[in-house]
């Protein structure tokens, strides 16, 4: 095991050479700019709903769904954070289990992409189903010609 540790980046197996650590390190990068953005951004956001809340004198409870969603959104992003912190810490380390290790935060970071957007899809349904059913029920006048 402990071969397998020192060689990781050596091991022809793993195609793992100088080219595929300069892609590795463009990942990282990209990775921790796209998670620290994307995290600024949707907590940007959240803020911003509080100050419109709090400008139109609205309820607090009105803004639950929001939140809720904003948290959602910053589950994957910090996966991804994890997984490019992992892959760093694999480029300076040679070590395997951390490699495993991060390769398991890109995994969540999918499963958790995923999810969000099959429940954006679910929420976007409810909404149509909800809206066909308020508009046609209402009376719509239409202005004679």
């Amino acid at each position: 095991m402990e071969n397998l540790d020192k060689n990781i980046f050596d091991d022809s197996s793993l195609g793992i050479n100088n080219q595929s650590k300069e892609l590795l390190k463009t990942i990282v990068f990209w990775s921790k700019f796209i998670s620290i953005v994307g995290l600024f951004v949707t907590i940007g956001f959240s803020l911003l709903f509080v100050l419109m809340i709090v400008g139109r004198e609205m309820r607090l409870g009105d803004a639950v769904p929001f939140w809720v969603f904003s948290a959602l959104c910053i589950i994957p992003l910090v996966y991804l954070f994890l997984f490019a912190r992992k892959i760093e810490q694999t480029l300076r380390e040679s070590d395997s289990n951390i490699l495993q290790k991060a390769i398991q935060n890109l995994k969540s970071y999918f499963k958790s992409i995923g999810v969000v957007i099959i429940l954006t899809f679910v929420c976007l349904i409810i909404l149509v189903i909800v809206g066909s059913g308020y508009f046609s029920t209402s009376p719509v006048s239409v202005p004679p010609f």
